[in-house]
């Protein structure tokens, strides 16, 4: 399984955004692999192959290159699970948006759907009754995504 549909998974298990999430959303989109690292300078798992990690404890999470600590500057993370500025941004370029909100009586309680959609006939790609807008949109996003890596068969 790919590291896009892990986390496709994730955000749609997800009944809020929040920023470690949003440190793996910018880590697969840019090609990276997410590493948390704690505060006192340690990993969850150290892989030396890997070029970037993040920490996922400060309050705007933040990346550097491994062992380039003192001559990067911190790349800041959007907030691709709670911003909607954030999450359109994760939309490819030509594809078209609709978000909506509605009432699922099953469930009782308003939820929001967000469309991405290639053309008037092209391929749409749904992410449903996700609890926020921004979720609801960063994942229809990462599913276009992902729709655009997979050849269909």
């Amino acid at each position: 399984m790919t590291a896009l549909r892990e986390l496709i998974e994730r955000i749609e298990a997800a009944e809020e955004g929040s920023r470690e999430l949003d440190g793996e959303v910018w880590c697969v989109v840019n090609g990276l692999v997410f590493r948390r690292v704690h505060r006192d300078g340690t990993f969850d798992f150290y892989n030396p192959e890997r070029r970037y990690c993040v920490s996922a404890e400060d309050p705007l999470p933040y990346f550097h290159m491994a062992g380039e600590y003192t001559h990067r500057a911190p790349y800041t993370v959007p907030k691709y699970t709670t911003s909607l500025d954030a999450a359109v941004s994760l939309v490819p370029e030509g594809a078209g948006v609709q978000i909506e909100r509605f009432w699922v009586q099953h469930i009782s309680t308003p939820v929001w759907s967000a469309e991405v959609r290639w053309g008037i006939d092209g391929e749409t790609v749904y992410a449903e009754e996700r609890p926020t807008p921004a979720l609801a949109l960063c994942c229809a996003a990462l599913k276009a995504r992902l729709a655009l890596e997979e050849p269909q068969s």
